[in-house]
């Protein structure tokens, strides 16, 4: 579950990520159970990798 402390955390830490594979996050929506990104990216980004680093990294967060 998704309290308030980890969804703030979660914001800065996904739009940090983003932003490292040449990305932007133009909206996001984080309720208890999941969470929502709206991205625009730049042609070169790798899509498959910033994925897998979205969701590898808040699955571990959420995790511990």
């Amino acid at each position: 579950m998704i309290n308030l402390k980890c969804a703030q955390f979660l914001c800065r830490y996904l739009r940090s990520i983003t932003e490292e594979e040449r990305a932007r996050v133009l909206a996001i929506g984080i309720v208890m159970t999941h969470v929502h990104l709206l991205l625009a990216f730049h042609p070169s980004t790798n899509l498959p990798k910033l994925i897998q680093r979205l969701k590898g990294a808040s699955a571990r967060l959420a995790n511990k």
